[in-house]
């Protein structure tokens, strides 16, 4: 190999880094896109600054299949049926405005999405307004091996791994419960029991990570009177490690041929260390989107029309 080459990461080096503000915004992903969303971003340099070409990715039914043990057929279904949805996905995040009032934003995770059924690729261009949180991370940023997540089967405990692994070199950490409830995308009937919250999210996400990623996992309600005001969460490395691993999938080079013309089916970690006795983190509102300003004159010519369906 020449020494200009550089050899692509294998995918138990892929690093997913973040700012903190999205690891606690609502993220508005099922766990096929936020896969689609991770595996993306690994391969991102986030310590350089933006550019209209660093924004754009492309990822392959193989590489999806190897990166999160699934086989060939699985991958292709996932990748094309998550790949189709992605411009209609977005980013929530809300804001102190004054007297009470919050300022509460909306942005898309990508301006473009493409897909071809035959090859099976997807390939999108992330949203110019998220470049802040992708990119130029020196600080208040959350970075974990992708790997951590690639065998979880619930976004759940997708979201719990990246909460706490802002707090990685403290070992503990305590949320606000609608800061957590937030960060899960729980709907308003989660939110009005928390029971829902804690049989539906927290305990499935705890034991997942136990099994899957080897973390010891300890939490408790924090409660002002009798309401539930915040979680907080004591952590640490099993030094036994965790359960293996599936099987790594087989005969990744392509999708089958008999998915060619797929039939229609019904829709249906390095990171900064916060201090733990700061109080309840607050979700920062995106100051580069700020006015909802128009994208740079140099990223106007990645923006596409959204085709027709």
């Amino acid at each position: 190999m020449l020494k200009s080459q550089v050899e692509p990461p294998s995918p138990s080096d892929l690093k997913v880094t973040i700012h903190n503000s999205l690891v606690r915004a609502a993220q508005g992903l099922t766990l096929s896109e936020k896969r689609i969303m991770s595996l993306a971003i690994s391969k991102l340099d986030s310590r350089k600054p933006w550019t209209p070409e660093r924004l754009q990715a492309k990822l392959t039914a193989a590489e999806f299949a190897e990166q999160f043990h699934i086989d060939i057929n699985t991958a292709y279904k996932q990748l094309m049926s998550a790949g189709k949805r992605l411009y209609e996905r977005s980013v929530f995040w809300a804001k102190p405005y004054k007297q009470g009032l919050t300022i509460k934003t909306h942005t898309r995770w990508v301006t473009s999405a493409s897909y071809q059924l035959n090859e099976g690729w997807v390939a999108f261009v992330f949203n110019w307004e998220l470049a802040p949180w992708l990119f130029q991370l020196h600080k208040e940023f959350t970075s974990y091996q992708l790997r951590q997540a690639s065998a979880l089967r619930s976004l759940y405990s997708w979201r719990l791994l990246e909460l706490i692994s802002q707090y990685k070199d403290t070992g503990w950490c305590q949320i606000a419960i609608d800061e957590f409830s937030h960060a899960m995308d729980a709907s308003e009937l989660q939110r009005a029991n928390f029971a829902k919250i804690r049989t539906k999210m927290i305990e499935p996400a705890v034991k997942e990570l136990t099994e899957k990623d080897g973390w010891l996992i300890e939490w408790s309600p924090i409660k002002a009177g009798r309401k539930v005001a915040a979680l907080r969460f004591d952590f640490k490395r099993n030094p036994q490690g965790c359960l293996p691993l599936d099987e790594p999938a087989q005969n990744l080079a392509s999708p089958p041929a008999a998915l060619a013309a797929p039939k229609k089916r019904p829709r249906p970690a390095r990171s900064t260390p916060a201090d733990p006795a700061a109080p309840p983190v607050t979700l920062d509102l995106l100051e580069p989107a700020k006015g909802r300003r128009a994208p740079p004159p140099e990223f106007r010519a990645l923006i596409r029309p959204r085709p027709a369906d």
